[in-house]
């Protein structure tokens, strides 16, 4: 009897799992799909994805950043875009490319947008980070690239 329901308590707790482990398998092939081009095949992937989300209890570490950083860069979301930036700020800030990568992002969307001032300091803020990853003595400014 006790076997039983140990057997039984471990297929559970295995299924569950799966379940909350789908959502990983979406985001990834979401980035394989965004890397074709076929922008449609993302979006469904994240669709999936949020589907799975849902209102579970989802741990904010880097995997979910990731997922975010793909979700926010199909869709153009920059509330996800901050959301990843900030998740893998206070988690992993020794990233720099990672963070170089969300912060020009963020820079092109606001450069949609027109919003210069905006566009500005994430492309600084990229700028800081390519050059510390890079180890670039010299920092580039891309003020004079915004007119």
């Amino acid at each position: 009897m006790k076997l039983r329901l140990l057997i039984s308590l471990l297929i559970t707790s295995s299924l569950s799992q799966l379940k909350a482990q789908k959502w990983h398998m979406y985001s990834d092939s979401t980035l394989i799909y965004y890397k074709k081009n076929d922008i449609n095949k993302a979006n469904y992937f994240i669709k999936l994805a949020n589907t799975e989300i849902g209102d579970s209890n989802i741990k904010k570490d880097t995997i979910y950043a990731d997922y975010l950083y793909r979700r926010g860069v199909v869709t153009s979301s920059i509330s996800d875009l901050k959301e990843a930036l900030k998740i893998w700020e206070h988690k992993f800030p020794g990233s720099k490319l990672k963070l170089a990568r969300i912060n020009q992002f963020l820079g092109f969307n606001y450069l949609t947008l027109a919003d210069k001032t905006l566009q500005k300091n994430y492309c600084d803020s990229t700028n800081y980070f390519l050059s510390k990853c890079l180890d670039l003595s010299t920092k580039y400014n891309f003020h004079k690239q915004i007119n």
